[in-house]
């Protein structure tokens, strides 16, 4: 649903430099796909058990079809849950956390 209301507002005219979405949405690994086959940038939340790669990784056979249902076989390089990625791997490790603005509310800033 969310990538057709996302495709009809392009159709209409909508710029969407940045997407983001939520863990319920993040937890769809096709709806990422098809957010990179859009080249759509977005950031969103995924669940700490979402496994991926903090690098692309180069798949096993050139004529793997994206869409072919096939799971994705890429060369030596397994995948890791996203938790372990953030805990251990060093494209995260000894990176200070930042905060950022989002927006006012009633509360006050969210951060």
């Amino acid at each position: 649903m969310a990538l057709e209301l996302r495709d009809r507002a392009v159709a209409n005219g909508v710029c969407f430099p940045w997407l983001t979405y939520d863990e319920g949405y993040g937890r769809i690994p096709e709806f990422h796909l098809e957010l990179d086959l859009r080249g759509q940038r977005n950031v969103g939340e995924v669940p700490c058990n979402f496994c991926g790669w903090c690098k692309r990784p180069q798949p096993l056979h050139k004529k793997h079809h994206l869409h072919s249902g096939r799971k994705l076989k890429v060369k030596n390089l397994p995948a890791s849950r996203v938790d372990d990625s953030a805990r251990c791997s060093a494209a995260f490790t000894g990176q200070p956390w930042q905060d950022f603005y989002i927006k006012d509310s009633p509360k006050g800033p969210i951060i």
